[in-house]
């Protein structure tokens, strides 16, 4: 297996971003339960889960992957970290956030279905999705 080290690039960027900023946080707790389907030509896509946020002094992501490939759980963290890195200047790392429930289709699940499903739950809990109230305090 050929492994690359992380550019410098990157984890100066990375470095900037969490330890250059005050983190920033959530108002309140929240739970959502979401499903992400798609229909991809000839192909359905399907995931879901279960994510709740509290605020926290600390950063914390647990992912219980009980019945879930690593595939899954890794497309689910990198779907919440991709949100929480791109909010705005500061991230949004002061939260603790909790993957339960992950729901498999045995044919439609994949990476990608649980990076959506998990991308997609975040911005309802963060309430940056349309019709969902503000949630961010600001660092």
């Amino acid at each position: 297996m050929n492994t690359m080290k992380t550019p410098a690039e990157v984890l100066d960027w990375l470095t900037n971003k969490v330890e250059g900023t005050p983190l920033s946080g959530v108002r309140e707790p929240r739970k959502v339960t979401h499903e992400w389907r798609r229909q991809t030509g000839g192909r359905t896509m399907a995931a879901g889960l279960t994510a709740s946020i509290a605020p926290s002094p600390t950063f914390s992501l647990s992912v219980a992957v009980a019945g879930a490939e690593d595939e899954h759980a890794a497309g689910a963290k990198n779907g919440v970290l991709t949100v929480l890195m791109s909010q705005s200047f500061t991230p949004v790392l002061a939260c603790r956030i909790d993957l339960t429930d992950l729901q498999v289709h045995p044919v439609d699940s994949s990476y990608a279905a649980f990076y959506m499903a998990a991308k997609e739950a975040t911005e309802i809990l963060l309430g940056v999705a349309d019709g969902f109230e503000h949630n961010i305090v600001w660092g």
